[in-house]
């Protein structure tokens, strides 16, 4: 077999590996496509309202998205990503978003949520479900800071540990959905670094 050959057959075990393959599949993709139009847009903004509010939408069409392929691990995720982005979104406004305990909490919860799983599942799990809560753990930690400059670099590094995992899970819009934040993470990171440079 030459390299085109093993490159055709490579390009075809990948088609297929991404390719939907029911109904609730197609529909995790649609809602996937949701989530890489927000994640284009989200973290190109400085308003931290806008990032949270967008960031909160997002986590809903992914929760769905995930529920579709079945990946429990995810969907947990994006329940707590959602109560994570309704304290931090009122955090400077109420008091008991102000308080420290919030980032020990999601943390936590995010380093539990493997055993939690491993328990849930009877155990089959595989090495690649640790890659979301990692993530998670990134972006929490961006978003607890106030510095949109540390906000924005956590946001894009967590998220690729996404890309890796959705590429191995096999849900494209996923991985583009995963991507796109990335993407958006970085413009807004030059745009904030020009816009100092302005000043």
């Amino acid at each position: 077999m030459n390299f085109s050959d093993k490159l055709a057959e490579f390009a075809e075990k990948v088609i297929e590996h991404f390719t939907p393959h029911n109904t609730l599949e197609i529909i995790g993709v649609c809602f996937g496509l949701f989530c890489i139009v927000i994640g284009l847009v989200n973290y190109v903004f400085t308003d931290r309202k806008k990032i949270f509010i967008l960031k909160g939408t997002n986590d809903v069409f992914s929760m769905i998205s995930n529920l579709c392929y079945r990946k429990v691990v995810p969907v947990t995720i994006c329940v707590i990503s959602l109560c994570r982005e309704i304290v931090f979104y009122h955090r400077g406004m109420k008091k008991w978003a102000d308080k420290k305990i919030w980032l020990f909490v999601f943390i936590s919860a995010l380093a539990l949520l493997p055993a939690f799983m491993t328990v849930i599942t009877g155990g089959n799990l595989s090495y690649m479900d640790i890659l979301p809560p990692v993530g998670s753990t990134f972006v929490v930690c961006g978003f607890y800071s106030k510095n949109n400059k540390v906000t924005k670099s956590c946001v894009a590094i967590g998220y690729i540990m996404y890309v890796i995992y959705y590429s191995w899970v096999g849900n494209i819009s996923s991985v583009i959905a995963s991507v796109t934040p990335i993407i958006s993470s970085l413009i807004g990171l030059v745009r904030e670094l020009k816009a100092k440079e302005r000043t």
